[in-house]
């Protein structure tokens, strides 16, 4: 039962993620953070609320609500895998940096083997991607590394 309640607080988290100025705001630096060839795609993605962008969306909440982080400038590569396929989800992220990355792992499947692999390297520090890959190392060391990615 607690597990399911977890689930549930989760699942609110990212719901609530996507009202107020904090989304805005978060919008506007994520679209600062993308290349300017880029920009206006990824915003009328965004836009999209029911016919595509769920993975930019995704990505979005995760960062509101501390799952990820937003750097300074986003790989044009990664931000192309969700311009050009709307099933792109943010599931893996990189080992060494945390920066969430983009799979298609098909119809509920969402932790299993994806259909498509994009970046078994991050394209912003060449790490290792995966399942979980940053958040099954030791706190510390995800302290450590997000600490030094934000500047603390």
């Amino acid at each position: 039962m607690q597990g399911f309640l977890n689930e549930q607080n989760r699942i609110g988290r990212f719901l609530q993620a996507e009202q107020g100025p904090c989304w805005e705001d978060l919008r506007e630096r994520f679209l600062a953070a993308i290349e300017p060839e880029q920009r206006g795609q990824v915003a009328t993605v965004l836009r999209k609320t029911r016919n595509g962008g769920q993975g930019l969306r995704r990505w979005l909440q995760l960062i509101v609500t501390g799952a990820s982080h937003l750097p300074e400038r986003l790989p044009p590569a990664l931000v192309q895998v969700y311009i050009d396929n709307p099933e792109a989800l943010p599931l893996h992220d990189c080992a060494d940096c945390g920066m969430a990355i983009p799979v298609h792992t098909g119809w509920y499947n969402y932790e299993g083997e994806p259909e498509r692999l994009y970046f078994p390297a991050c394209p912003l520090c060449g790490g290792r991607t995966g399942l979980y890959a940053f958040w099954s190392a030791p706190k510390a060391r995800q302290e450590e590394r997000l600490g030094a990615q934000v500047g603390g």
